[in-house]
Order: structure tokens, then C-alpha cells, then sequence
């Protein structure tokens, strides 16, 4: 819908996200490759060494869906990441909004010594101890407010109103005013609970905070697995996992990405006419990555796939008869004057009309 969200849930409707992930294409072009089915991904070991060996390093733009931005890499290398626990933590506490409320650099300081930390009650710690008292996940706040006592049937619009005092412009002022109503209501419960006005002060503190970045973990487990699984098919099948990222990948991070693909130690062979497929592929012979036709400036995919279709040629000639001139142009130019044009020009500055001589 165009409506905003709480119009929608207003109307009585559930409000759902639909995402279109290029990852999630690379991993299945990757796995197209290695020859290997979705029921693969299950047989992924989630403890292999090499895989964190390579995420603690915390390099950019690695092709690993949300971990090779500055703030994720730069995360995974201050957790030390050992398991895809520390990548869910990642997910969640690197998090612009979550570093401005000082919740990240907490996290850090109270891991080092974990025994001076201070809980305000017994469930503060139950449901923190895991999370070095930092409320990183939704999930931890649900279930503090559901043991206070808080009925399951209130706690959606409690939270509605945590979220709303940090929400845009539009919402904010009336937002607040419902969060600050719930204050009472919030303290009552500590109260039956045991809590003195200090531990009151401070759990609420926890859970205004919250509503600064509050993250959902099962949001960021789904993120931190799909991130995992391409890291570790680009450790343990690095040939596949760069073809298939160059594949799905165009513009700036294109070139970005036969950088790093270079870096790991892949090599990378040019475009050729008679070898080359419409986008990029693997060249067996060779156990290297051949560039695509397309990701050739000034060739489009009608003209690649003509050319792709109609390889190998024994020269400039035999590609001009064979190929269509509308999709293919320069081959009147070559005829008259010998001289590139078009299409064939711009094949000819990629080099790749080596193998007929050109």
C-alpha cells in the first residue's frame, strides 16, 4: 500500500514487509554452481572456523549481505565474532541508532567484566545475563514486561507507545504522551514486584532506551544466517560465490567487488567473443571467473545474447554475417572503411575480439 503504516493497522490490517534481496539470489546462483540444491544450505556447518576466521577480520564490501558495511565489519571484528550468536548481536547492537545511545560501547565495556555488572532486579538478569545487561533484542524487552506481569494481550500497545516517543516527525508529541502515561502503570508493576524507587528508575531507564533502536531478533537471526551462509560459501567455494556475485551485481559495486574478488585470490579473465557468456561465468578449463558481454559498456543484452548464441567465430567477418546487424552495429563501418563502430567498438575496447585477430 502507499498508506502508512499505522493508517493501516487502524484499518484493521496486518502490516507486512516484503523485501527483495539480491543476496538471496547470489546464494542461489552460487549454488546453482557448485550443483547443489536450497536443502544444501542445511548441511552448512555453523561452527566452520575459516568462516569467522575471515568475518573477524571485519573487511568492506565483501559481498556478504549485511556484514560487509563499515559498521557491521568494524562490529564483527570488536565482538570477535565466534558464532552466529555474536553475528545476531552484531546485527543488532551496530546499529546507527543503537551506537548514538551508547548501548554498543556499554555492551563492550560490560563483556570484559561481566561480574561487576549490575542488574536492578532477578529478571532484569534473567532476561539480560545473556546480553551483559544491555536490551539489544525486542524479544528480551517482551519478556521482562511479560514476567512483571505486564497481560500478553497490553504489550503490543506498550511498545507502540515506547516506539512512538522516538518516531518521526508527525507522531512524536502525541506518542510521548501516551509513553509518559504508562510510567504509572510501569511502576506499579516493578513495585509488586519487589523493586525499590532506585531499581524503578533504572529498569525504566532500560526499557526507554530500548526505544531508541529496539531490534527484533528473529529479524536480526534471518539476516545473520543468509550473512553466514554467503560468507561461508565465499570461504569454502570462492570460485562459484564471485561469479555469482559478479553476476547479480552491477554499477559501482561491480567494480568494487572484482576487487575483492581479485583479493581472495580468483582470477579473472576477459570478455571474449567466442568464450564469453551473456553475463558473468566460470571458465572450467581455466578455474577462473570469464567477464560477461553485458558488463561491457555500450553492449547490450539483445547483442550479447546474439553473440553468445552464435559463438565461436574464426574472425571479424564470420561474427559480422552471423549476427543480426540491428542488435550487433558497426559491421557496415567495418565493411566500408575497416573501422569499429558500435557494438563491435565497444567490444574491441574490452578486448574482446582478441581471438579474431583484432
Amino acid at each position: 500500500t502507499q498508506m502508512l503504516m499505522d493508517d493501516v493497522e487502524d484499518a484493521g490490517y496486518i502490516k507486512i514487509d516484503l523485501l527483495g534481496l539480491r543476496s538471496l539470489t547470489t546464494l542461489h546462483r552460487c549454488l546453482d554452481m557448485i550443483g547443489k540444491d536450497k536443502s544444501f544450505l542445511n548441511e552448512i556447518p555453523l561452527d566452520d572456523l575459516a568462516t569467522f576466521e575471515f568475518l573477524r577480520k571485519g573487511l568492506k564490501e565483501t559481498g556478504v549481505f549485511q556484514l560487509e558495511g563499515y559498521t557491521a565489519a568494524k562490529g564483527c571484528r570488536e565482538v570477535k565474532v565466534k558464532s552466529v550468536n555474536d553475528l545476531i548481536l552484531v546485527n543488532a547492537l551496530y546499529r546507527p541508532a543503537t551506537i548514538n545511545s551508547g548501548y554498543t560501547t556499554q555492551f563492550l565495556t560490560n563483556r570484559k567484566a561481566p561480574t561487576k555488572i549490575h542488574y536492578p532486579h532477578p529478571i532484569i538478569k534473567k532476561h539480560l545475563h545473556e546480553t551483559f545487561g544491555v536490551p539489544a533484542y525486542q524479544e528480551q524487552v517482551l519478556a521482562i514486561l511479560r514476567d512483571l506481569g505486564m497481560p500478553v494481550a497490553e504489550m503490543n500497545d506498550f511498545l507502540k507507545a515506547v516506539k512512538g516517543k522516538h518516531a518521526k516527525a508527525g507522531y512524536s508529541d502525541a506518542s510521548t504522551a501516551v509513553f509518559d502515561d504508562n510510567y504509572d502503570r510501569f511502576t506499579a508493576l516493578c513495585s509488586k514486584a519487589g523493586m525499590n524507587q532506585q531499581a524503578i528508575d533504572e529498569s525504566w531507564q532500560l526499557v526507554e532506551g530500548f526505544a531508541a533502536y529496539g531490534f527484533n531478533r528473529a529479524h536480526a537471526t534471518a539476516y545473520s544466517l543468509l550473512g553466514y551462509q554467503l560468507a561461508y560459501l565465499k570461504i569454502n567455494h570462492p570460485l562459484e560465490f564471485h561469479s555469482a556475485l559478479l553476476e547479480t551485481t552491477g554499477g559501482a559495486k561491480e567494480e568494487q567487488y572484482i576487487v575483492e574478488t581479485r583479493r581472495m585470490g580468483v582470477r579473472i579473465l576477459p570478455a571474449c567473443v567466442n568464450s564469453s557468456s551473456v553475463s558473468w561465468g566460470i571458465d572450467r578449463k581455466r578455474n577462473a571467473i570469464r567477464r560477461g558481454l553485458t558488463s561491457i559498456k555500450g553492449v547490450g543484452l539483445k547483442a550479447a545474447q546474439v553473440i553468445a548464441e552464435n559463438a565461436p567465430y574464426d574472425s571479424i567477418e564470420h561474427l559480422i554475417a552471423t549476427c543480426p546487424a540491428q542488435p550487433v552495429t558497426g559491421g557496415k563501418q567495418w565493411a566500408k572503411e575497416r573501422t569499429l563502430t558500435g557494438v563491435l567498438h565497444a567490444l574491441h575496447n574490452a578486448g574482446a575480439l582478441r581471438e579474431l585477430g583484432i
